[in-house]
């Protein structure tokens, strides 16, 4: 009988119980879109509530397809080393670590007030394009995607996963839904008219699938996030998912959906009383209190409906300890994340008190050579570097692979040192952030 803090094991990965936070885009990267020791701190906190697994949100894998600012990317090898830090968090509070991979197509511009020029997101350098252009998302101008650029968009989710998996990834999750272009090849209302190997509504998603078990070999796990049921007069429901593209699911070895539901198309709903929610699974009201009436009601909910594991969003954004308030036993929480109790500090913040200085970024960036040194009190107006040359000659130095911002550098510098984190020291790198 299924069980919500029963374990349950798929695909090589153990989860210690049926309960997943569901990928989230926390706009906490860099203004390049490196992860940073606050989204670090963010994830690690989910952790320490008592989840089975935690996956990271939407990560670009090419910076054309962009669709929020501080979005994360993989877009080349030199994001590997930051999200290093942020699979540490996660697995020393005890979850396993997932990373989903995006790429936006259609849906950019959905959020914009200004008018878009043809087949342009409203960030700069991103483009608004999808199998076909009857139906749109944000960009009411939007272009069609050529063959060419479908290739090389395979590429970049293969090779977005082999770094997700060489930065420690226990899984990875694609975004195949809500308006991304993967979904928009499988709907059957975008994915109209072509005559390439596109035309096969399910040939993008298989692609990529299969260049990704190329790179990372077949036994790493791969968990698609699907729309199931795009609920759209015209569009796919799930009799016609299961008939179609679960088949082909199954064939390329996925064991394991993110199942969710709807679609962010121009169409009408065919069902507009019908929440995701309630078609997935029943919605509690969680963001203050969780009761015991609540927990009987998902399990029971869980049994009757065959769903074996649920995903939960926003209420673990205001209470993380919400699964293990659930277990009543309590996570214990590593000392990194110990000032992390709750993760409203780091959402509600401003800026990091390094971002406080002239520059977020530093004009001319230390060399890596020159690594950062500072006690958790000291913060990054007292920094000193072990580097000699940098001392004496500063040319001497070799070059910094790219430029790296004062709060990265500052909070790596803190996290490193062998004195324990304070919440006066730790939690300055994280207090004032932007809220996203």
């Amino acid at each position: 009988m299924t069980k919500l803090l029963e374990p349950f094991d798929a695909k090589g990965l153990h989860f210690k119980n049926r309960i997943v936070h569901v990928p989230t885009t926390l706009n906490m990267s860099d203004p390049n879109g490196y992860a940073t020791r606050r989204l670090a701190a963010a994830y690690g906190a989910l952790a320490a509530g008592g989840y089975s697994a935690i996956v990271v949100g939407a990560t670009c894998v090419r910076r054309d397809g962009l669709i929020n600012e501080r979005m994360l990317g993989l877009y080349d090898e030199d994001y590997v080393i930051d999200f290093r830090d942020t699979v540490a968090e996660i697995k020393n509070n005890g979850s396993l670590a997932g990373i989903q991979l995006f790429y936006g197509g259609l849906i950019l511009g959905l959020v914009s007030t200004i008018p878009l020029e043809p087949g342009k997101g409203w960030i700069p350098g991103t483009v608004a394009w999808g199998p076909g252009n009857t139906y749109v998302i944000g960009n009411p101008a939007s272009d069609v995607v050529p063959t060419e650029a479908y290739d090389d968009i395979v590429e970049c989710f293969a090779q977005a996963g082999r770094r997700a998996k060489e930065a420690g990834f226990d899984f990875l999750s694609f975004h195949f839904c809500h308006g991304s272009l993967p979904h928009t090849n499988l709907s059957l209302l975008a994915n109209q008219g072509r005559t390439d190997a596109y035309a096969d509504r399910f040939y993008m998603c298989e692609k990529i699938i299969q260049r990704t078990q190329e790179l990372c070999g077949k036994d790493y796990p791969l968990i698609p996030r699907l729309c199931v049921d795009e609920n759209l007069e015209g569009g796919y429901d799930i009799e016609y998912f299961a008939e179609h593209y679960a088949p082909r699911l199954h064939a390329l070895g996925i064991s394991v959906l993110d199942c969710t539901f709807g679609s962010m198309l121009g169409a009408h709903s065919r069902r507009a009383d019908i929440h995701s929610t309630e078609f997935i699974g029943p919605s509690f009201y969680t963001a203050k209190v969780v009761n015991k009436s609540n927990i009987q009601a998902l399990r029971a909910a869980l049994i009757a409906r065959n769903i074996d594991m649920p995903l939960i969003g926003s209420a673990n954004l205001i209470t993380p300890i919400i699964c293990a308030r659930w277990s009543m036993k309590p996570a214990p929480i590593s000392p990194a994340s110990a000032v992390c109790r709750s993760t409203i500090p780091i959402f509600r913040s401003r800026s990091c008190r390094a971002a406080r200085m002239k520059s977020a970024c530093r004009p001319t960036p230390a060399p890596r050579c020159c690594r950062a040194i500072s006690s958790a009190r000291a913060g990054p107006a007292r920094r000193r570097t072990r580097c000699s040359a940098a001392r004496t000659n500063s040319a001497s130095c070799p070059p910094p692979a790219r430029a790296r911002s004062w709060s990265s550098v500052a909070a790596r510098a803190a996290w490193n040192t062998p004195s324990p984190p304070t919440r006066s020291g730790m939690m300055s790198c994280c207090s004032n952030a932007t809220k996203p």
